[in-house]
């Protein structure tokens, strides 16, 4: 369970972090938070599909798919092999659009492909931090492996194979932790290495800015049947996989 502890005092946060930023400070709010090997925990959950009879394929990108209305059957092809089967699920993240445009051959847009960029710096703070850039957004510092990640920012990016943090964002995240640290932030010069990568956010009905988008996840079941997971995040797959299967296949 996640836990948290109110610091109340401006002592109270600087004795617990020392080297933030004294002018305005009144006070912090201490939580107990969970980590986990994101790698490790894909490769655990394709490994425990394959023993339950699912086949995995990588670098295998779905090219088509067509549904065969009089034999009720999808027709998808995958590098060049075609396969035959009852119930289409997309959960393509980034490339979500793409693959459904491979089957009606229009433009697709069921989701809003937000990039945010990190940095990787060596370690300046005592604790990992929840903070607030000057323009309001939160940003996050994750003391790990002997390294800091800085992140993240919001931006529209529809190329998906080939997002990477930019200038901009890299000075901006630089800006944020100079405004709470001061004295240990790293410099551009620190840096050890950037990244980026996207969150596909299923798109409103209305236009809006990335950060007030909501992040639900949400289904889109096309009328030939095929069924579009959009926004899922990695800490939530499971409950969206239960939800997916209760609502479409009572299961």
């Amino acid at each position: 369970k996640h836990k948290t502890c109110i610091l109340g005092s401006a002592e109270a946060a600087l004795k617990m972090e020392p080297s933030l930023e004294k002018e305005g400070l009144i006070g912090a709010v201490l939580v107990w938070d969970h980590t986990t090997d994101d790698l490790a925990l894909v490769r655990r959950i394709i490994q425990t599909a394959q023993s339950l009879g699912a086949k995995a394929m990588e670098h295998s990108p779905v090219t088509s798919y067509l549904y065969d209305s009089v034999k009720k059957i999808f027709t998808v092809k995958v590098s060049g092999t075609v396969y035959y089967a009852k119930h289409i699920i997309n959960a393509g993240g980034a490339w979500a659009d793409q693959i459904r445009s491979s089957a009606t051959h229009e433009p697709s847009e069921m989701i809003v492909p937000v990039a945010g960029a990190h940095i990787q710096a060596p370690i300046f703070s005592r604790n990992s931090c929840i903070l607030q850039a000057p323009d309001n957004r939160i940003f996050f510092i994750i003391n790990r492996g002997g390294q800091a990640r800085i992140g993240t920012t919001e931006r529209i990016e529809k190329n998906p194979d080939h997002v990477a943090a930019t200038k901009e964002e890299v000075d901006y995240l630089l800006a944020g932790v100079r405004t709470f640290f001061p004295d240990t932030a790293p410099s551009k010069e620190k840096i050890i290495s950037t990244d980026a990568g996207i969150r596909p956010l299923a798109k409103p009905a209305r236009t809006t800015a990335p950060e007030k988008i909501s992040r639900e996840h949400e289904f889109i079941k096309d009328k030939n049947g095929a069924i579009h997971v959009l926004g899922v995040k990695l800490t939530d797959h499971r409950r969206a996989a239960r939800e997916l299967l209760k609502r479409y296949f009572s299961v």
